[in-house]
């Protein structure tokens, strides 16, 4: 690990894989964001006293109303009523106040998305990553993820060296 200042930390997947950083963030009760990056590819992981809060992907895949039209849930036809998707959590006000979903399907939405994100990454073979604890989650942005179940899920499907 490379220290970009006193507080900022940084490296890459070759040298401290993702899950290993997860690990230590958890085990450590740290709050900040994790920055993942690999060529295209961009992500965030928020966390506070240890806990996955909050995660966000430039992947489309992980775009709410992606995961919607996957599940069935919303056609691309009812995309159109929608003011914007881009902005999943304008996007989610609009299908709260619009009676698509109640405001505990819009929670056990987002709590998807985040682990969808993190599992997405957790794929990764390579990428570099920062951590700061400056970067924060805003509040009122506290999901409930189980990081242990997620990393004992990752470790089952990894192949032994």
């Amino acid at each position: 690990m490379t220290p970009k200042n006193n507080l900022e930390i940084q490296g890459n997947f070759l040298t401290h894989p993702f899950a290993e950083l997860i690990a230590e963030i958890t085990n450590a009760r740290l709050s900040g964001s994790l920055r993942v990056e690999d060529k295209a590819k961009k992500g965030v992981v928020y966390f506070r006293g240890g806990r996955i809060v909050f995660a966000a992907s430039n992947a489309r895949s992980s775009r709410l109303f992606e995961m919607l039209i996957a599940k069935g849930k919303l056609s691309k036809g009812d995309l159109t009523a929608a003011p914007s998707s881009s902005n999943d959590f304008e996007f989610a006000e609009f299908l709260e106040r619009n009676g698509f979903l109640a405001k505990a399907e819009v929670d056990q939405l987002f709590s998807q998305q985040i682990t969808l994100i993190v599992v997405d990454i957790l794929s990764w073979e390579s990428g570099d990553w920062n951590f700061s604890p400056l970067a924060r989650a805003r509040d009122g942005l506290d999901f409930r993820i189980n990081a242990i179940e997620l990393l004992v899920d990752h470790s089952r499907s990894l192949q032994p060296a």
